[in-house]
């Protein structure tokens, strides 16, 4: 039964967050996709200590994506989950 608590004292608690980022954002907008800002953005937001989990494409009513929708997570050592949200890729200089 010890190995049982010791084993559950260490299992990690995750916060997660999710991020709009509408289409007329700058990488997404016209013909050419800016692999180098993305990057930029998600390098960003590692730094803080979040990890992207999933992505998925939001589709307006007549089949166009509106935005796509950005899942991260990051662990929690202090098991406070009142954090602050990152900041949204699209108000990041």
């Amino acid at each position: 039964m010890l190995l049982l608590a010791v084993s559950h004292a260490m299992k990690p608690t995750w916060e997660y967050t999710a991020l709009k980022i509408p289409m007329d954002f700058s990488i997404f907008s016209g013909t050419d996709f800016d692999a180098g800002q993305v990057t930029e953005q998600l390098n960003a937001l590692g730094a803080e200590g979040w990890e992207l989990v999933s992505t998925c494409p939001v589709q307006q009513a007549r089949g166009d994506t509106a935005y796509v929708c950005a899942l991260l997570k990051r662990q929690v050592f202090d098991h406070d989950t009142t954090t602050a949200q990152p900041d949204q890729p699209s108000e990041r200089g």
